[in-house]
């Protein structure tokens, strides 16, 4: 991948963005169908992260998404999308090569939550973390700047490339374009519009 992040990042979410829009509701209630199109919403994520990185050795992990079940028993690892390099060892008694993460390079967590509280914390898992890159994707409110100015502090305390999306929340999906996306990059201290 020779490609920054800033130049493929807002692609990959405008992309997701729109193909998790175009998909069909489903629930019987408000409350129901939003929490589908938020699913939706991280299934797109990862199938376009996937996209975007294809080498033999990247995997991208996500909940509903069980292609690496077979070989690590698991669907996702930690995040709402995870993509990292593998590496391989030797199990310590039987012939077999065992798959280990070698290398996070993407971490990214959704919250769609207008609470600072539910933001912060979930932003906070990003710290835990060693991705070379993590993104943090928010619903776009008109509480913006103040969630931005919240997580200062927050982000001062998270390594690796931090990046922030606000995208339209789930309810107000029909009602918004793709233009209504914002993505800002953590740098210096503070966050810049890309």
């Amino acid at each position: 991948m020779s490609r920054t992040p800033e130049s493929y990042l807002l692609d990959i979410i405008r992309d997701s963005f729109l193909q998790a829009k175009a998909l069909p509701d489903e629930g019987t209630s408000d409350q129901v169908r939003h929490h589908n199109r938020s699913r939706n919403w991280v299934d797109c994520l990862a199938k376009r992260f996937k996209s975007e990185f294809t080498d033999n050795d990247i995997r991208v992990f996500s909940k509903h998404d069980d292609c690496n079940r077979m070989e690590f028993g698991l669907n996702e690892l930690l995040y709402d999308v995870v993509v990292c390099r593998l590496g391989y060892t030797h199990a310590a008694v039987h012939n077999k090569e065992i798959p280990y993460v070698k290398e996070a390079i993407w971490q990214v967590e959704s919250e769609f939550a207008n609470n600072t509280r539910e933001i912060v914390i979930d932003f906070s898992k990003l710290i835990m973390g060693s991705a070379s890159h993590k993104l943090f994707i928010a619903a776009a409110s008109k509480n913006c700047d103040k969630i931005l100015r919240a997580l200062i502090p927050v982000a001062n305390d998270c390594s690796g490339r931090i990046f922030i999306a606000f995208i339209p929340h789930p309810k107000n999906w029909k009602d918004h374009a793709d233009s209504d996306l914002l993505l800002l990059k953590f740098t210096d201290g503070d966050w810049v519009n890309l």
